[in-house]
């Protein structure tokens, strides 16, 4: 035993100090034979000896054992060993009889070791088993298991062990592999776990008999359930929970359900079906896939089915679908309205050349109506104060000199005014020389004397235009729709209005009560004097950026709107603009009646604001747009009467009304409607409104109203 070992194990040190140690025995053999020497050692000639008298025990446990045996002394040292553990640890047979156990350990196991070796020895354990790494001879070193026991004397101390050594390197190493395929394992199934948990499709796995062995959380959203603990825990009673329709809304067969085709052992991808909750009636569509999973032996491990919600993308397909059909729709849309258009186009072609045959005519018109007032009429008054002016010439003196030349006077005067006449009727002076308002005033007198049409003018100041050209164009398609008024309205009377709006254009309105005209007889071809007429205006207007506005039906009479440029600044934008303003206020304030107009549609105030101007006993003193600002404007503004719009959107005029009079009795109210209906006057009376009358009545009704009601 070398002198380290000695020192860490001084319990394995044969000379230390204490009692005398007995002799050992080896079991089977004679209890009076020992095979120590007097000074305790074992004697390897009697050790011999002994073993040579019981050869048959000795090839039993040695020679043929096929693991390492080692019979060897309580100070740890072997006294027999086997050819086996010789060639476990390399060494022959004599060299392992002078060495210790710890000098053919493993240094990393020889305190586990000891520690099991002392508690043997002092009899708390009868033995021991213990994996530990023997070292051999050439320094390498393997796995054993060793079971080592204790053959112990009379008095129960032990007097010699016995050890079996296997070699499991090979079973140790297949255990580290084990081990690491274990480990291996262990990962694969965290991540399918971590992958199961977190995948956005569905997962539900069963056994081969059906049952519910895991769900993820996917699925439990798309099923809408907050966890497992309330799914049922076999397929079939899962399958009473849910209807499934095919995508055309056809009730699914079970035996056609995606889950059940699967457990049958079909596979499937990406099978679309609609599925119904039966319990909270959420529907989605579902596209199923799985297969069978099985071991090695073909056996059925498990089933695995996944799904997910395809809800959003079959709406998106059938937006797509939808899109592509109105596309389509549109196209064919399309298709009809270039057809309209260039049908429209066609017709616009067909009137212009009709217009510009219908001018080419009228200008022929006119130039022979030209020349038979200056050949007819002019020239023959001229010829005749010819005439006579020669017969003064040739008797100057004569008798009859004087009554000749009295004549030839008249004859004169009367050609100058034919001539006035038709200048003025070609191009009246006042509209060069004083502007619109005197051409139209001369215009109405013209039409009342000559033809005992009679027309009522309304002309703001400020709407004269600024520029010769617009006068003139807008003289000549007045002129023209007074004269279509004459002709087929059947009416003897016309309201001329002139305006200029806010956005600083020129509003002239020509209304008559006559028999109105369909106004679909624009759109077809033809010469009527009215369409034709407003077509040829229509068309003069458009280039200078004017349009034309019809109002009109079928015996209700006609109002034709002209809306022009001025030709000048902005209203805002003039230096006196301001000033022209407050002085129409003021001189409008002391006027007897106010009145405050509530319509929502812009252009019908400026229209009433405008008829309501031109009366001296009446003011505009505000608008309002809808009922709230119409309570707001007469709380502030204190009006004699309200022209009330019936149909003003989210609070009616109805309402308005009554939630005024509520706070303003003494206030007068004319209700307003485009429609004449019974129920809605009825409706307008009880709101406590004064009367109630038709937007497209005449002017003089709506004067006379408000006039009527302050009398009241």
């Amino acid at each position: 035993m070398n002198e380290e070992n000695r020192s860490k194990h001084p319990e394995l040190n044969p000379t230390a100090e204490g009692p005398t140690r007995p002799d050992i025995h080896f079991p089977g053999f004679e209890r009076s034979q020992t095979i120590r020497n007097r000074d305790g050692n074992i004697s390897p000639d009697k050790m011999e000896k002994a073993l040579m008298d019981n050869r048959e025990h000795l090839r039993a446990t040695f020679e043929q054992a096929a693991v390492g045996m080692v019979y060897g002394s309580p100070e740890g040292r072997p006294v027999a060993v086997n050819d086996a553990f010789c060639n476990m640890l390399g060494y022959t047979r004599e060299a392992l009889l002078e060495m210790t156990f710890p000098e053919f350990t493993h240094p990393e196991d020889v305190d586990a070791d000891l520690a099991l070796y002392r508690r043997l020895v002092n009899g708390i354990i009868p033995s021991y088993s213990l994996e530990k790494r023997y070292i051999r001879k050439d320094g390498s070193w393997f796995w054993a298991n060793l079971t080592l026991s204790g053959i112990r004397d009379e008095t129960g101390k032990v007097r010699l062990f016995f050890a079996v050594v296997q070699d499991i390197t090979d079973w140790k190493r297949a255990e580290v592999a084990l081990q690491e395929e274990f480990r291996k394992n262990e990962r694969h199934l965290a991540q399918f776990n971590a992958l199961f948990c977190q995948m956005t499709e569905g997962l539900v796995v069963f056994d081969s008999r059906g049952n519910l062995i895991n769900i993820n959380r996917a699925a439990l959203n798309i099923w809408e359930y907050e966890d497992a603990a309330a799914i049922p825990p076999s397929y079939p009673e899962i399958r009473e929970l849910f209807e499934i329709y095919d995508l055309a809304g056809r009730p699914l067969p079970k035996e056609q359900w995606p889950f059940q085709r699967i457990i049958n052992g079909e596979v499937l991808t990406a099978y679309d079906v609609r599925v119904t909750r039966k319990d909270i009636g959420k529907t989605w569509v579902g596209s199923y896939g799985g297969t069978r999973v099985y071991d090695r032996e073909g056996r059925i491990l498990m089933v695995i089915v996944t799904f997910r919600d395809v809800t959003d993308r079959h709406l998106a397909h059938a937006a797509l679908r939808e899109s592509q059909q109105q596309l389509q729709t549109l196209n064919e849309s399309l298709e009809v309205r270039v057809a309209e258009r260039t049908a429209e186009v066609e017709r616009l072609a067909d009137q212009l050349r009709a217009l510009t045959a219908q001018v080419s005519r009228t200008q022929e018109k006119e130039r022979k109506y030209l020349s038979e007032v200056l050949h007819d009429h002019i020239q023959q008054l001229l010829a005749s104060a010819r005439f006579q002016l020669e017969a003064i010439l040739s008797d100057p003196g004569g008798s009859h000199t004087a009554e000749l030349a009295e004549s030839a006077n008249a004859v004169l005067k009367d050609a100058i005014d034919a001539s006035r006449s038709l200048t003025v009727e070609l191009s009246p002076t006042v509209l060069h020389h004083i502007g619109l308002s005197a051409a139209f005033d001369w215009l109405a007198e013209r039409m009342e004397k000559k033809h005992d049409f009679m027309v009522r003018l309304r002309f703001d100041d400020q709407a004269e235009p600024a520029r010769e050209e617009i006068r003139i164009l807008v003289f000549e398609c007045v002129r023209e729709l007074l004269f279509n008024a004459l002709t087929h309205s059947g009416a003897r009377k016309a309201d001329l209005t002139v305006l200029r709006t806010r956005d600083d254009r020129i509003r002239i309105m020509v209304e008559d009560q006559g028999r109105g005209f369909d106004t679909d007889q624009l759109k077809i071809q033809g010469r009527d004097a009215v369409t034709f007429g407003l077509f040829h205006i229509q068309q003069r207007l458009y280039h200078i950026g004017g349009a034309v506005e019809i109002d009109t039906a079928p015996g209700r009479g006609a109002r034709i709107s002209l809306l022009v440029p001025s030709g000048r600044d902005p209203l805002g934008s003039e230096p006196n603009a301001a000033d022209r303003n407050d002085a129409v206020r003021i001189q409008r304030r002391n006027a007897s009646i106010r009145v405050l107009i509530v319509d929502d549609h812009e252009l019908l105030r400026e229209g009433l604001a405008g008829l309501l101007r031109f009366e001296p006993d009446i003011s505009v003193v505000g608008e309002a747009a809808d009922g709230a600002q119409a309570i707001a404007q007469t709380r502030f503004l204190k009006p004699d009467v309200i022209l009330m719009d019936v149909a003003l959107g989210d609070m009616s005029g109805i309402e308005a009304t009554r939630a005024i009079l509520g706070r303003n009795p003494e206030v007068k109210i004319i209700g307003l409607s485009v429609h004449g209906d019974a129920s809605t006057a009825a409706a307008m009376s009880r709101a406590g409104a004064a009367a109630y009358l038709t937007k497209g009545g005449p002017a003089e009704d709506l004067l006379k109203a408000v006039r009527g009601c302050m009398s009241r």
